[in-house]
């Protein structure tokens, strides 16, 4: 049996992608155990045994007394033991980027065949925000990059596929969204339109090699800001 397949670790999972995109931010509060499993859908029980594995990868904290309950770290230990793996192991990064590359370009496929105006609408959205954007930060850059393909995702009509798409970048992108480093807009900015292009005009041959494209040129920038980061990090050791 996987283990990474029992309800504890997909419960687990899902925490820890929901604070990796902050929708759990960091330093926040969460729920008491029995309105989490009631929120959640689970036995307590298993609810604990999630947390205890967020425990112990540094993503929750357990802060005792009257007013104590589980709190979401500064995610630093996670941190830092991303970037050991990085070091480490630097083809993890394209296996996981491998696999994106798999799932996003038959999402576009699929996008391109199965896709609606409000789908449509959502794509042009996410291109416009960060047009509209006077001055682009890292996160709010990462925050219009994440609407564009969650759309891309959404469209395909595929719940699989949007929660891999989601799941993958979480894994790519943490924890860079949370440093400086250059934030490459012109080149998303020409990715993304040519993937709404041939989405818009259902063309699914087009919409796949556009993504691939796309994602290829994103992998390239990725590796080096990670690398850079990594020389940082031992400099400073």
């Amino acid at each position: 049996m996987n283990p990474t397949k029992s309800p504890r670790w997909e419960i687990a999972a899902d925490l820890r992608r929901r604070i990796i995109e902050d929708e759990i931010p960091r330093g926040s509060w969460l729920p008491t155990e029995r309105d989490l499993a009631e929120e959640l859908g689970v036995a307590r029980a298993t609810l604990r045994e999630a947390l205890r594995i967020l425990r112990n990868e540094g993503f929750l904290k357990t802060v005792r007394g009257r007013s104590g309950g589980t709190m979401v770290t500064d995610l630093a230990l996670p941190e830092e033991l991303w970037y050991e793996r990085m070091r480490q192991n630097p083809d993890e990064f394209d296996e996981v980027f491998d696999y994106r590359v798999a799932i996003e370009t038959r999402g576009a496929y699929l996008a391109s065949t199965r896709r609606n105006e409000e789908d449509l609408a959502a794509i042009e959205q996410s291109i416009a925000m960060l047009q509209g954007q006077d001055e682009v930060t890292c996160s709010s850059f990462r925050e219009a990059d994440s609407m564009f393909h969650n759309a891309v995702a959404q469209a395909s009509g595929n719940k699989r596929l949007l929660a891999e798409t989601r799941n993958t970048r979480g894994e790519i992108f943490f924890p860079l969204d949370f440093l400086p480093h250059p934030v490459y807009v012109v080149p998303a900015l020409e990715g993304h339109a040519a993937v709404l292009n041939a989405v818009r005009y259902m063309d699914g041959r087009a919409a796949a090699a556009a993504m691939e494209v796309h994602l290829e040129q994103t992998r390239v920038e990725l590796r080096t800001i990670i690398m850079m980061n990594a020389r940082e990090s031992h400099g400073r050791r």
